[in-house]
């Protein structure tokens, strides 16, 4: 896929989470992992989003996971995972 192409799907995807879509932000963004994209991290942060708000907070730990690993020097990506963490039960992940 073009890299536009990608751009346009992570896009959409940003717009229907905006719009309260989160399925079909979903839908969107793991098209954008499954073409490859520079800016995985970012795209797991948002799928780590959309999973929350739609109440599945073992997905959303899934993405915040990755996007945390992905981007070790990212704060807000470490902290929403520490908060998750904490929630879901799983304090060795909480540091």
């Amino acid at each position: 896929t073009e890299p536009n192409n990608r751009e346009a799907l992570k896009l959409q995807g940003i717009c229907n989470k905006k719009l309260g879509q989160y399925r079909e932000a979903i839908a969107s963004f793991k098209s954008v992992l499954e073409e490859g994209t520079a800016d995985s991290a970012e795209v797991r942060y948002h799928l780590y989003d959309s999973y929350l708000k739609l109440g599945n907070k073992l997905a959303a730990y899934k993405y915040i996971d990755q996007a945390a690993e992905e981007d070790p020097s990212n704060v807000r990506y470490k902290l929403d995972r520490a908060a998750l963490s904490i929630e879901l039960f799983k304090f060795d992940a909480a540091k």
